[in-house]
C-alpha cells in the first residue's frame, strides 16, 4: 500500500502508460464493485490517455494520415505510443520524435519510398515548429542593403522560422492535394531540398 499520495500517484500514471495493470496490482490500490473490477476502472482511464496522445498525433500530421490512411497511421500512432510515453507535459511536444520513431522502424526492403513516413512527419514537424517561431517582423534589427550582405567576414543566419530539410520526395503535390481537400498522389522519389517558413495553411482550406 502506498505510503503518500506522491507513491499512489506515481504508481497510478506508470500503469497508465504501462496500458493497464495485473488485477491483483490494481486491486491493492483502486476499489472495484460488481460491474466493473479495480484493473477495468484503471483500463479506462490508460486506454483514454492513450487515445488521446493518438489523436494528437493526427491532428499533427495531417498529410501522412491522408497519405497512408487512418488504418495504417493508427498503427504507426500505436506502435509510437507504446514505445515513447511522454516526458513533457505539453501535447506539442509529443510529437517532435515521431518522424524519428517511424525511420527506426522503417522495413529494410520497403523499396525507394520506405522513408516516406519518417520524411512526411519531419516535414509536418517543421511546418508546426515554424508556426510557433518568431517571425523576423518582430525582431529589433538594423535594415540592411543588398550591396551589403556581400560584405568580407558579414555572417549570415536563418531566423527561427525557417527550417531547411533535405527530403527523399517532391512534397509539393501532396500539399497542393491536401489544401484543396483532394486525394494526395502518390509522391515522386527524388532528392529535394525544402524550405519551411512561417505561414498560414491548414489541409482541407487553404493552401500554403
Amino acid at each position: 500500500m502506498a505510503e503518500t499520495l506522491a507513491e499512489l500517484q506515481g504508481w497510478m500514471i506508470g500503469s497508465i502508460l504501462a496500458g493497464g495493470a495485473a488485477p491483483a496490482a490494481a486491486e491493492a490500490w483502486i476499489a472495484g464493485d460488481d460491474r466493473l473490477g479495480a484493473a477495468g476502472r484503471l483500463g479506462i482511464y490508460a486506454g483514454g490517455y492513450r487515445a488521446r496522445l493518438a489523436e494528437t498525433l493526427r491532428d499533427d500530421h495531417p498529410l501522412l494520415r491522408r497519405l497512408v490512411g487512418d488504418t495504417v497511421f493508427d498503427l504507426f500512432a500505436r506502435s509510437y505510443v507504446e514505445a515513447r510515453p511522454p516526458a513533457h507535459f505539453s501535447l506539442y511536444d509529443y510529437s517532435a520524435g515521431f518522424a524519428d520513431h517511424l525511420a527506426a522502424t522503417r522495413p529494410d526492403d520497403g523499396g525507394p519510398l520506405a522513408g516516406l513516413p519518417a520524411d512526411l512527419a519531419r516535414l509536418e514537424r517543421a511546418m508546426a515548429e515554424v508556426q510557433r517561431a518568431e517571425g523576423v517582423d518582430r525582431l529589433a534589427v538594423p535594415a540592411i542593403t543588398a550591396d551589403r550582405v556581400l560584405l568580407p567576414g558579414l555572417k549570415l543566419a536563418l531566423p527561427d522560422s525557417v527550417r531547411l530539410l533535405p527530403l527523399d520526395f517532391d512534397p509539393i503535390p501532396l500539399i497542393e492535394a491536401c489544401a484543396r481537400d483532394e486525394a494526395p498522389p502518390v509522391p515522386e522519389a527524388r532528392s529535394t531540398l525544402v524550405a519551411v517558413a512561417l505561414a498560414s495553411w491548414s489541409c482541407g482550406s487553404t493552401a500554403p
